[in-house]
């Protein structure tokens, strides 16, 4: 949902994806078989994206991954993956000149990413590194991949 047709944010195309799909990947690894909702606005020369879901609460490692704090030495539970996702997000969204806020007040966290959308200081380089290639993978299967049907990645009717 949004309130505005489109924003404008400089910065790398490559990186701003990843870190969007990453947004969808852990609100529906979070919710489940429930909804997930981006909104999308412009407030002061800025791009707001909220990404909210109606799934349960997180469990105390998901929190405390949400707002940046407790024990990184838990070992993941199978299914729970590394717990980097967040921090991937994050500095992508750093280096974007951005910010990433959790906001608590919801039945469920919702996070919110800040962006610019005027110009970079010229001096501000963000590209994706030269040695960054996709492998010809779709980036969008490869970054929605564990929320995805395995019948998403079939060979079939490919002959």
């Amino acid at each position: 949902q949004s309130a505005v047709r489109g924003l404008l944010s400089p910065g790398d195309p490559a990186l701003l994806q990843k870190m969007l799909l990453g947004l969808i990947a852990n609100a529906a690894r979070a919710v489940g078989e429930g909804r997930v909702v981006l909104d999308l606005r412009g407030r002061g020369g800025r791009a707001i994206l909220t990404v909210s879901d109606n799934g349960p609460l997180p469990d105390r490692r998901q929190l405390a991954a949400l707002l940046e704090e407790g024990d990184w030495a838990d070992i993941p539970q199978p299914g729970q993956g590394a717990g980097l996702g967040l921090a991937i997000i994050r500095d992508i969204v750093r280096r974007h000149e951005g910010t990433v806020l959790v906001d608590l007040g919801q039945a469920t966290p919702s996070l919110v990413v800040s962006l610019p959308t005027g110009p970079m200081d010229s001096r501000i380089r963000v590209r994706t590194s030269s040695l960054q290639r996709d492998g010809g993978l779709n980036p969008v299967l490869v970054e929605l991949s564990d929320v995805l049907p395995a019948g998403a990645f079939s060979l079939e009717g490919l002959d």
